[in-house]
C-alpha cells in the first residue's frame, strides 16, 4: 500500500514525458514553412499557462533559436512549448501535494514524499529542454551531413543557367524525400530571397542552424551576391571544404577514441583483477581467524567443564590443594 503513491508519481511522470516527446517530435517533423501559426496546445489557456513561470528575454531568445533549430517555425511555437512544460511541472506538484495530504498515506514518509516531489519537479522542468535540444542537435547533424551534396547539386544547377533562388528551390524538391529538414531550410531561403535580400536570408539561415560550416557558406554566398564572381566554383569549393572538415573530425575522433576508452577500461578491469589477486588471500586469512577463534572458544569451554585443564590456560591456582601432597 505504501508503494502505491510512488508508482503513481512514476506513472504520471513517464506518461507526461512520453506525450511531450511525441508532441515535440511530431511538431519538428510535420511543421511546414507555410504554417504561420499552429493551433494552441491548450486553447485559450495556452497563454496563461505559458506565463505561470517567468522567463527572461534572454532565455526566450535562446529557446526560440532552439525551436527554430528543431524545425518549429510557427509563430506560437515558444508559447506552446512553455505551456506544455509548465503543465508538466504543475502536474507533478499537484500529484505530490495530493499524496502528501492523503489520509491513507503514512505520515512518517512525508519527508521522502517531499524529496521525491522536488526531484520529480526538477526533472519535469528540465526534461522538455533536453528533449528539445536533442531534436535540434539531431536535425542540425542531418543537415550538416547532407549539405555538401546539396551544394554540388546547386552548383550544377547554377552552371546550367538557373538563378540561385530557382536552383535552391529545385534542389529542395529533389531532397524532400531523403532529407526533409535540409529541403525545408533551402525552401525557406529561396522564399526569403524572393521577398528580401540574399544577405538577410543567409544570415537567418546561419542563425537558425548555428554551425561554423553553415555560417561560412552563408557569408560566402552573401559576398558572392554583393561582389559578383563565379558562384558555381565557390559552391563546389565550399562543398569540398566541408567534406574535408568532416573527414578531419572523423579522424580526430578515431585517434582520441583509445584515450577516451582508457578510463572506462581501467574502471571496469580493476575490480575483477583486484578480486582475483586479493580474494584468495583474504579468504585464507578469514578462515585462519575463524579457526583460531574456534580453537580458543573450544579451550575455554573445556576449561569450564574440566577444572583440571585450567593449568593449560595459565591459571594453576585453581587446581586442588591436595594435588602432589605426601
Amino acid at each position: 500500500m505504501l508503494l502505491l503513491p510512488y508508482l503513481l508519481i512514476f506513472a504520471s511522470i513517464a506518461t507526461i514525458v512520453f506525450l511531450l516527446g511525441q508532441r515535440l517530435r511530431k511538431s519538428s517533423i510535420a511543421t511546414d514553412p507555410d504554417d504561420v501559426r499552429k493551433p494552441d496546445s491548450f486553447g485559450p489557456l495556452t497563454e496563461p499557462l505559458a506565463g505561470v513561470f517567468p522567463v527572461s528575454e534572454k532565455k526566450r531568445k535562446i529557446l526560440k533559436n532552439e525551436l527554430l533549430g528543431a524545425g518549429q517555425f510557427n509563430s506560437n511555437a515558444l508559447t506552446n512549448y512553455l505551456s506544455r512544460r509548465n503543465v508538466c511541472v504543475l502536474t507533478v506538484i499537484l500529484a505530490t501535494a495530493l499524496i502528501f495530504f492523503s489520509q491513507e498515506f503514512d505520515p512518517s514518509y512525508n519527508n521522502y514524499v517531499l524529496i521525491g516531489g522536488v526531484v520529480a519537479t526538477i526533472f519535469a522542468y528540465g526534461l522538455p529542454r533536453l528533449i528539445l535540444s536533442s531534436i535540434a542537435s539531431r536535425r542540425r547533424q542531418g543537415i550538416e551531413n547532407a549539405f555538401p551534396d546539396a551544394l554540388d547539386m546547386i552548383a550544377m544547377s547554377v552552371e546550367g543557367g538557373l538563378p540561385l533562388q530557382e536552383a535552391m528551390r529545385r534542389v529542395s524538391d529533389e531532397f524532400r524525400p531523403a532529407h526533409r529538414a535540409l529541403s525545408k531550410e533551402l525552401l525557406i531561403i529561396s522564399r526569403q530571397t524572393d521577398t528580401g535580400s540574399v544577405e538577410q536570408a543567409m544570415a537567418s539561415f546561419a542563425e537558425r542552424i548555428d554551425m561554423p560550416e553553415i555560417g561560412g557558406w552563408a557569408a560566402l554566398m552573401s559576398q558572392s551576391q554583393r561582389l559578383g564572381g563565379k558562384m558555381a566554383g565557390s559552391l563546389l569549393e565550399c562543398a569540398d571544404r566541408m567534406r574535408q572538415n568532416r573527414k578531419m573530425r572523423a579522424e580526430r575522433s578515431g585517434n582520441t577514441a583509445s584515450i577516451k576508452l582508457l578510463l572506462p577500461t581501467v574502471l571496469c578491469l580493476t575490480p575483477p583483477v583486484f578480486i582475483l589477486l586479493i580474494g584468495p588471500a583474504a579468504l585464507d586469512f578469514r578462515d585462519f581467524i575463524n579457526r583460531e577463534r574456534d580453537e580458543s572458544i573450544e579451550l575455554v569451554e573445556q576449561a569450564n567443564t574440566n577444572p583440571m585443564l585450567d593449568g593449560r590456560l595459565g591459571s594453576p591456582s585453581s587446581a586442588p590443594s591436595s594435588y602432589g601432597s605426601p
